[in-house]
């Protein structure tokens, strides 16, 4: 048995909340990943176990972003107990207790920028191939169970 692919499972990819329209959880984190990896969405459904730690949207933040209660989110997170999890951006990562660098596994967990297009770090081709190589050799190749 491979120490961790067994006893873990699929990596859990945790987000922030839902958006303001129904949908599948994280549907535009998926379709990030999905042009990072050149796969159609869909193919994703089966590769992790999406989740976010507020089941509803919070609503409006004060820079156009959505509002995100830190109390109900560290409340959220302390009953989600599985691992590995991928973590999307410093709010979910503070919500955790954790404080990491971008793509570094830890215990478990890693940290990725948030995928929203308010994001700017998006914004830089080398930032985007950082992040295109995790989800390519770390993810899919399931490096994190080493």
């Amino acid at each position: 048995m491979v120490v961790g692919y067994e006893y873990f499972g699929r990596p859990y990819v945790i987000g922030e909340a839902p958006g303001r329209r129904p949908g599948l959880p994280l549907a535009g984190a998926r379709r990030r990943i999905a042009r990072l990896l050149e796969i159609e969405p869909e193919e994703l459904a089966d590769m992790f176990h999406w989740q976010n730690l507020l089941s509803e949207w919070p609503g409006y933040g004060p820079n156009g972003g959505s509002e995100f209660p830190m109390e109900a989110a560290r409340a959220a997170a302390t009953e989600i107990t599985q691992r590995p999890l991928i973590l999307l951006g410093r709010r979910v990562a503070q919500a955790f207790d954790v404080d990491q660098p971008w793509f570094v596994w830890r215990d478990g967990l890693a940290v990725c920028p948030h995928p929203s297009g308010l994001s700017r770090w998006w914004n830089d081709p080398e930032h985007t191939q950082q992040a295109t190589e995790f989800w390519r050799t770390q993810v899919l190749t399931g490096s994190w169970r080493d």
